[in-house]
């Protein structure tokens, strides 16, 4: 089952598209990065999604269910932007808050739970104002958490963020999907980051998506490939191509000539050598998220 499925979702702003026929499937129970450069769309996407905006076009299903009904829109929990917190209270005062506002029975024991969950349960009465930007995000999680969302939208969580706040947002989003089994549609542009938790991945362009794909197709895209580095690419490149007659897929940089899925590096550097061309370095590498993504922007990722 899809989570949500949007379909030629489309949306502008005096004219100007911000987002054009998106077709997104996010299934139930994944972590979905949606990875864009700024001004890609993935805010204004989020917002229709979370009902926060108007689509100009398209649809919008929730668990195979109209965006529009009523009762499975409550089940999403939104962190769009910075967290709303009452600053001169504390991390159980802002969750009863929240909890009263939305009618939660027996209160005092779900939020003792869920500040635990997401590692706030040791703040007693020190004011949210004085934790650190984490640990307000943290907080805001678990604010979503008192309705027992099936979805949680989530917006740059981890922006602005220092190494150690970084970690424990992933840790508590692993903790909601593994333990609370509930999905996450998630932004970032800390592309490494978000390889660690994504099962599934939108790339969007434009207003457009160019591509989903799943963390074990993702893996076997990325290319692994040995790096030459020459101060003559294009001499080598010659060479390289003649000797490999075709069977190995090669790019050509400024300073470098990448081989992909080739790893005898002693072979490739004797035959430089009997050309009169001297390698200052020859490594393995593998196409992270990050090279992926710019690959995808420039169109290159089916080369």
């Amino acid at each position: 089952m899809l989570a949500i499925e949007t379909q030629k979702l489309s949306r502008s702003f005096k004219g100007k598209p911000a987002v054009s026929s998106l077709n997104m499937h996010v299934p139930n129970g994944s972590i979905y990065g949606f990875i864009g450069q700024n001004g890609a769309g993935k805010s204004t996407t989020q917002k229709m999604i979370c009902g926060l905006l108007h689509p100009d076009e398209g649809k919008i299903s929730l668990y195979g269910k109209s965006g529009d009904d009523a009762e499975i829109r409550s089940k999403i929990g939104v962190i769009i932007e910075s967290p709303a917190l009452f600053p001169n209270a504390s991390a159980y005062e802002n969750m009863m808050m929240q909890a009263m506002n939305l009618g939660v029975s027996n209160p005092d024991k779900k939020i003792k739970e869920i500040l635990k969950l997401v590692g706030l349960s040791d703040t007693d009465k020190k004011k949210s104002k004085l934790f650190s930007l984490g640990m307000k995000q943290r907080l805001a999680i678990g604010q979503t958490l008192l309705g027992d969302p099936r979805l949680l939208i989530l917006d740059e969580p981890t922006n602005g963020l220092d190494p150690q706040g970084i970690i424990e947002i992933r840790n508590t989003l692993q903790k909601i999907n593994t333990e609370q089994g509930i999905t996450i549609l998630i932004s970032s542009h800390i592309l490494g980051e978000l390889s660690r938790i994504a099962t599934h991945y939108g790339i969007i362009k434009q207003g457009e998506m160019i591509e989903e794909i799943d963390k074990e197709a993702l893996r076997e895209k990325c290319k692994e490939y040995m790096t030459v580095h020459v101060s003559d690419t294009h001499k080598a490149e010659g060479v390289i191509r003649l000797a490999l007659e075709g069977k190995h897929e090669i790019e050509v940089t400024e300073d470098a000539v990448h081989i992909h899925h080739y790893q005898d590096g002693e072979k490739i550097n004797r035959l430089l050598v009997d050309n009169g061309i001297y390698a200052s370095e020859i490594k393995q590498h593998k196409m992270d998220l990050e090279e992926y993504f710019l690959a995808a922007m420039e169109g290159r990722t089916h080369a």
